[in-house]
């Protein structure tokens, strides 16, 4: 539960703390009405458990503008050896966040196919457990995803207890 040990930072203060996901968090609330904030940090910000209930907090608030995620950091800064990906994510006020996944060149995000935008509603509808972000390669396979997901329940909603689980499974 966000806040109960967490002080000044509620959502990513808590459990195996990650300075990163820390800085994420301060950015989330240093911007000013109209404004926006941005940060750059590995993509567990928005796939990891342990940043689930920030992201969650960012994209049902409302906060969370755009998430584009770039393939290995190494490929991007040759003095790095990590193989890690990274994300450029930007704060403010939005009704839907735009992604872009496996970023290998710059020319990716400048190309219509491979951008995909998502409610809240649509994320939840997607990932109702976990609420992290889904992570696709094209805008197509993110809106039939979204469609499937619009049409059919999940087969299992945790957050919902034995009322989640219609099939008895």
């Amino acid at each position: 539960m966000p806040g109960e040990d967490g002080g000044r930072f509620p959502y990513t203060g808590t459990g195996d703390v990650n300075t990163y996901a820390l800085f994420a968090e301060l950015f989330s609330v240093l911007y000013g009405k109209g404004g926006q904030s941005g940060v750059m940090v590995p993509t567990g910000i928005a796939t990891n458990d342990t940043t689930a209930p920030f992201f969650d907090h960012l994209v049902t608030s409302g906060k969370l503008v755009t998430l584009f995620s770039y393939s290995e950091i190494k490929a991007w800064f040759s003095g790095t050896k990590d193989n890690q990906s990274f994300s450029l994510v930007t704060l403010g006020n939005s009704r839907t966040a735009e992604f872009c996944f496996r970023i290998d060149s710059s020319e990716d995000t400048q190309d219509e196919r491979r951008r995909f935008e998502f409610t809240a509603d649509e994320i939840i509808n997607i990932n109702p457990n976990t609420r992290t972000a889904p992570v696709f390669r094209s805008r197509a396979d993110a809106e039939l995803t979204a469609r499937i997901y619009s049409q059919a329940a999940v087969l299992i909603n945790e957050r919902e207890g034995p009322e989640g689980n219609p099939w008895g499974i």
